[in-house]
């Protein structure tokens, strides 16, 4: 309080240019102390009150699926980063919550046994607000397997899926937006419930 005090006193004992100078350099001062003021005064708001759900995941939590079969344990934003293919169970597993996995524009590739047998390319075991988008499925029984409609809230997104016995098979408040899905043999896309937007068929 004194320093601001200080500064806030009209300088005294000097005259024309040296009095404008020292104007200027209270006034830049000034400036810079408010901005501390401001930075500490909020830091605290930014780190304690903001809601996790706003909060961007950080670039250390992307994962790369580089082989299947793969098994999520873990929350977090995982990727491919080319075309994968497996032909001797699931594709991907999900084992938890809030998970994201981004297929980047390539394509999983499978075995499609049957409505009896087979596997899906991404089972969901019972979770909720997993999504899975951008990307191809081939030959699987399943594209994208909600188990037993166990899980709530999730989402395939810009997903293309062919030559299977279902595309999409999701629980409850679920979603299927901007999907395809040809040659299936029992049902392309199915939702316990929520909403299938703009997909084909």
């Amino acid at each position: 309080m004194i320093l601001l005090r200080c500064l806030l006193q009209p300088p005294i004992g000097y005259g024309g240019i040296k009095k404008e100078v020292l104007v200027m350099k209270r006034n830049s001062v000034l400036a810079a102390l408010l901005f501390c003021l401001v930075i500490f005064t909020i830091t605290p708001v930014l780190s304690d009150n903001v809601p996790a759900s706003t909060v961007s995941v950080p670039i250390y939590a992307c994962t790369r699926i580089a082989t299947l079969p793969y098994t999520i344990n873990n929350p977090g934003y995982y990727y491919l980063a080319g075309n994968l293919s497996y032909f001797d169970g699931q594709g991907i597993i999900v084992n938890c919550d809030d998970v994201t996995i981004d297929l980047m524009g390539f394509c999983m590739s499978g075995t499609n046994q049957g409505p009896a047998g087979g596997w899906s390319a991404v089972l969901i075991q019972g979770r909720k607000n997993v999504e899975v988008r951008n990307g191809s499925m081939f030959g699987w029984r399943v594209g994208v397997e909600d188990s037993g409609r166990q899980g709530s809230g999730n989402r395939a997104i810009d997903v293309r899926m062919r030559n299977g016995c279902w595309g999409a098979y999701m629980g409850v408040n679920a979603m299927i937006m901007n999907c395809t899905a040809t040659d299936m043999t029992v049902e392309p896309l199915s939702v316990g419930s929520g909403k299938i937007i703009n997909c084909v068929p």
